[in-house]
């Protein structure tokens, strides 16, 4: 068979109604072009698998808000999921926080963040496979295109050219049952049409389909089923368009020896068919009259003639005749083929009990060299089988004709056929399919050559005959059907000649074959499907936080998630790592981005210069201003924390603490003329960041109003707040109202960011 030249294949959108106007719409493009495809959709899947990570996280975020303290792990669960942006490295990092923690029995908090990183990598693997299957580049589909569409009338001998066609068209069939319906053949040359073979259900055996003729009561049955124009035959159509053809085969061996006369052969008779001059010796004329016909030869009054000495077999039809079989032979609902088998010329090594085939004559077989052999030969000089051919049609979704003969069953499926595609597919679906009569050009397993010598055969080899026969003809149907739409030159280019033009041209753009080598199928709905839920997903995690906050602004809700989102960012925990430091003014302390107010050089967080100013706690005041370019650094000899202090804090004098968060903001400082109590006030609302654990417990300082922790006249105060973990520090005989101070060990649960 013929595969789609590559000059023959159409580009661009179309639907295989195999699978639906929806699943089916296709685009066919170079397999150059499908790698571009390919690599778009790798990206594509790749970013939004980042966006998809990010709203897991977010979600997980937001269950791990609380109002109540929690554990450190919880915390720093909290900042990983808040601040990694790809499920991989939070693996990473929560094995490192999970060995970190691993002698500690509060590590069930790892658990979701590790399930939900491992669903979201998989879930990008299964992504990746699924994306891949948008792009089909083998054993796919594509519509066929030609400029010389048409069909050839393959049983119009009239010229060369067109035998030349139709006998290249068996032969290419005989090679293609040889190949690809006994799979013996290579991939390449079976992959070409839409079905690699067209179905024939399981041979049966049926009662014999001409009584009173039959050499044995058990015939043969070989049914196709009901076979689609659109899913065996590639002819793209809806489901309402398509037609369904159904083909049954019976057959039998029968009698012949009943019509059977001889009578003696006279010169001309051997001069016109057997280019001979004489008649042999003995040599007598056998008629088989099976009922009148005309053909080529003629108008005969007897169906068979054939020399009882003739050293050949032949398997000749005569089609376009007038057949009239006699009462045992005729059926009303089928019609009627007989095969004459020839048998002068087969021989065998052993006897043959076949029915068609039967060989028990002994005779001994000379060579040159004086041996001889005994060898079998056929019983009869021909042998007959009967076949009855039934056809049924079905148009549309459901209306169907009977079983009939194939020239009823198409005039009755014209009646139903509604509309013009219709009525083309039935027409060209029709006439393309060969009759029986065609089978004995079919790859005989037998009596394949001219002159041959046979080993033993089963005796049941006649019916392996008619299987192969059969699959000749669906193949003979497969190759000429696809020829409509690619054109006859598919065979060879010069054959384009012989297309005649459609009665409904739609027949040349609703060709499917396999594709060559070289180009792709995208699948659009799965296309269109990734790019929606892409979609979905980027602008679903680029707009959900921004709502969030607009909420939060403007009608207060989302109040503990979003100001936590905010504080537990890494831009929030860079400024409050420099304001500990008591580098820079900064503004915006509550926005997703917060700034300094000056533009000032900060140090690094690495280096030495930002180390030594982390060396004490520092108060940062809002009213502080630092001339341009000068930026103080904290006192380094700063005196420690006075021994009243330290014992209202139950600390050991220099033991190593962790002030780890203030509450409110500095807000203002109000300095009033204390006429009446001669005092100042202050009014803060002002943080304490840290002090290192390692560093004695450090004094309080002010950059503005280098205010320690001790009372105006340098005494410590031992006023401390009642709450647990909490101390407000002031002097008692004063107003000042210093910071309130957030002081746990590192043991104890930390309270949520404000």
């Amino acid at each position: 068979m013929a595969a789609l030249p590559a000059n023959r294949v159409s580009q661009g959108f179309w639907i295989d109604y195999t699978h639906g106007t929806i699943l089916g719409a296709t685009i066919t493009i170079s397999s150059s072009d499908a790698n571009l495809v390919i690599a778009l959709l790798s990206v594509l899947v790749a970013f939004t698998g980042s966006h998809l990570w990010d709203l897991i996280a977010f979600f997980r975020f937001w269950t791990g808000v609380s109002k109540q303290p929690r554990t450190a792990l919880h915390h720093q669960l909290q900042i990983l999921v808040r601040n990694i942006t790809s499920p991989g490295a939070i693996l990473l990092e929560t094995a490192l926080v999970g060995w970190s923690w691993r002698h500690r029995s509060i590590l069930s908090g790892l658990t979701t963040v590790v399930a939900l990183a491992i669903f979201c990598s998989v879930g990008f693997l299964v992504a990746g496979v699924f994306v891949s299957q948008i792009v089909s580049t083998s054993g796919l589909d594509v519509l066929v295109h030609s400029d010389s569409c048409g069909w050839a009338s393959w049983r119009n001998e009239t010229t060369d050219l067109n035998r030349d066609y139709q006998e290249t068209i068996f032969n290419q069939a005989v090679t293609y049952v040889q190949s690809c319906y006994n799979k013996t053949g290579p991939l390449s040359q079976c992959n070409i049409y839409v079905t690699q073979t067209v179905p024939i259900q399981e041979m049966t055996h049926t009662d014999c389909p001409f009584p009173g003729i039959c050499t044995n009561n058990s015939a043969v049955r070989l049914d196709t089923g009901l076979v689609d124009s659109n899913d065996v035959f590639g002819i793209n159509t809806d489901l309402s368009l398509r037609v369904r053809m159904q083909r049954v085969f019976t057959c039998v061996p029968i009698d012949g020896d009943t019509y059977f006369t001889t009578r003696p052969i006279s010169p001309e008779f051997v001069s016109r068919y057997y280019n001979r001059d004489d008649p042999l010796p003995g040599e007598q004329l056998l008629e088989w009259f099976l009922g009148p016909m005309t053909g080529n030869l003629g108008s005969l009054k007897s169906t068979v003639q054939e020399s009882n000495y003739t050293n050949d077999k032949s398997l000749d039809g005569w089609h376009n005749s007038t057949f009239e079989p006699i009462p045992e032979l005729r059926r009303e609902d089928a019609d009627t083929h007989v095969i004459v088998f020839q048998n002068n010329a087969l021989r065998f090594f052993s006897p043959n009990n076949d029915p068609i085939f039967a060989a028990h004559r002994e005779k001994q077989v000379f060579f040159d060299d004086n041996s001889n052999i005994t060898m079998y030969f056929a019983d009869k000089p021909a042998s007959f089988l009967g076949c009855a051919e039934q056809m049924r049609f079905c148009v549309g979704k459901g209306s169907c004709t009977q079983l009939l003969g194939a020239g009823s069953a198409y005039a009755q499926a014209r009646k139903i056929a509604k509309t013009s595609q219709q009525n083309a597919t039935l027409h060209y679906l029709f006439f393309q399919t060969p009759n029986f009569y065609e089978a004995p050009r079919a790859p005989m397993l037998v009596t394949r050559n001219p002159i041959s010598f046979q080993l033993g055969i089963p005796p049941n080899q006649w019916e392996a005959e008619v299987q192969a026969w059969v699959r000749f003809l669906v193949a003979v149907t497969q190759t000429t059907i696809t020829h409509i739409a690619a054109g006859p030159g598919i065979v060879r280019p010069d054959f384009d000649q012989l297309a005649e033009p459609l009665d409904w041209p739609g027949l040349c753009n609703s060709q499917r074959m396999r594709a060559p080598d070289g180009y792709s199928n995208i699948n659009v709905f799965a296309l269109a499907l990734v790019v929606a839920l892409s979609g979905i997903i980027v602008l679903t995690n680029l707009s959900l936080v921004p709502t969030l906050r607009y909420l939060h602004r403007r009608y207060g809700l989302f109040q503990q998630l979003m100001v936590s989102w905010t504080q537990e960012s890494i831009l929030q925990a860079q400024r409050k790592a420099y304001e500990a430091a008591g580098y820079g003014k900064w503004v915006d302390r509550d926005a997703a981005v917060p700034k300094t107010e000056d533009d000032i050089p900060i140090p690094g967080l690495g280096t030495e210069e930002f180390a030594a100013g982390i060396g004490g706690m520092v108060l940062v005041n809002q009213d502080t201003r630092y001339p341009e370019g000068a930026l103080p650094s904290p006192s380094t000899s700063r005196p420690p924390l006075p021994p009243t202090l330290s014992s209202n804090l139950n600390l050991p004098l220099a033991s190593s603490v962790e002030i780890l968060e203030a509450v409110d903001v500095l807000e203002e400082v109000e300095r009033e003329d204390a006429t009446n109590e001669g005092s100042s006030r202050l009014d803060m609302q002002s943080s304490i960041i840290s002090v290192p654990a390692s560093t004695s417990v450090g004094q309080v300082h002010s950059l503005d109003n280098q205010l320690m922790a001790t009372n105006l006249n340098g005494e410590a105060s031992n006023t401390i707040d009642q709450q647990p973990g909490l101390g407000n520090i002031g002097p008692e005989n004063s107003e000042l109202e210093p910071p309130i101070l957030t002081i746990a060990p590192a043991s104890q649960a930390i309270p949520p960011s404000p």
